[in-house]
């Protein structure tokens, strides 16, 4: 089977159209998260250890719900990065558009430019396998590697401890119900992907020559 008839993991592909989410900008979406968490001890407990959690939970509803790999990958990306922004130094007004940028330098490879990349590191084989995943997911994994560099598998370790974490209090929270199956979602992908994640940053590393 080539490159390109690889069959995609369902898991995380965009959702159908009878579950899109309704077409609500993303302040609405941190609205409707704000009141939904709003005085929950145990989610109050995350917020005063440094993470944003109203964004984060917001761009991984939004995640869940994107259209297109573009989205998927721009919103994955501000939960990830936001998420991990006490150990990633990114952060901050400029973080969308930073992203937007890094997206759009990324996805301007193609898999057979991928393969040639490969083909000069000598690790031919593993990057059939990397390729074989779906394309948002060998995107997002390059992406992340431009951002956080040699230290994406520690990245993705903290963040999916992170998402663990806040899974657990949204589990005890029948008012947090919607979001179980969103964050469950973007745990599994984060887990996924860390074992991908040391020939992701050797990709990455030669995109930015």
């Amino acid at each position: 089977m080539g490159i390109n008839e690889q069959i995609p993991d369902s898991r995380f592909q965009p959702r159908t159209k009878h579950e899109d989410l309704p077409s609500i900008g993303l302040d609405d979406t941190i609205d409707l998260v704000s009141a939904a968490i709003d005085g929950i001890p145990g989610i109050g407990n995350l917020i005063s250890a440094g993470i944003d959690i109203i964004h984060t939970i917001s761009y991984i509803v939004r995640y869940f719900f994107s259209k297109t790999d573009e989205e998927r990958i721009e919103n994955a990306t501000l939960a990830f990065i936001t998420l991990g922004a006490t150990f990633i130094p990114i952060a901050g007004n400029s973080l969308p558009i930073m992203v937007r940028t890094g997206i759009k330098q990324i996805l301007k490879y193609t898999p057979a430019e991928i393969m040639i990349i490969g083909q000069k590191l000598g690790i031919v084989g593993r990057t059939k396998f990397f390729l074989s995943k779906s394309k948002f997911q060998y995107l997002f994994l390059l992406v992340l590697a431009k951002f956080t560099g040699g230290e994406l598998a520690e990245n993705l370790t903290e963040v999916s401890k992170k998402l663990s974490q806040l899974l657990q209090e949204v589990n005890k929270t029948p008012k947090l119900r919607f979001f179980r199956e969103p964050l469950q979602n973007f745990n599994t992908l984060v887990q996924d992907l860390k074992k991908d994640a040391d020939i992701a940053v050797k990709i990455s590393s030669e995109l930015k020559k």
